[in-house]
């Protein structure tokens, strides 16, 4: 499910270059880049509008190389959510 939903998600000018789940604590953390504010801004909404994500924070945005925008968001997803990720017994 995570991956369909990212798939779905993610702005044609990002790329995600990281992510770490916390099935423990419903949260997932992406690490990407792009090339200007406007698309991580237009990222952001992206994942704001998808009904699985409870909620979301921009953790950290900086400026990379070549002037890249590189940034980490933190999304909470509810638990019926997360179970589905978690791996079977």
């Amino acid at each position: 499910p995570l991956f369909s939903l990212l798939e779905t998600s993610v702005h044609p000018a990002v790329a995600f270059t990281g992510l770490a789940a916390d099935l423990e604590k419903n949260e997932i953390l992406l690490e990407g880049e792009t090339d200007t504010f406007k698309h991580l801004d237009e990222q952001v909404l992206l994942l704001r509008n998808k009904s699985e994500i409870k909620d979301l924070h921009l953790t950290k945005i900086e400026l990379g190389n070549q002037g890249r925008v590189k940034f980490s968001v933190d999304l909470s997803f509810p638990v019926e959510f997360t179970k589905k990720l978690a791996p079977k017994p």
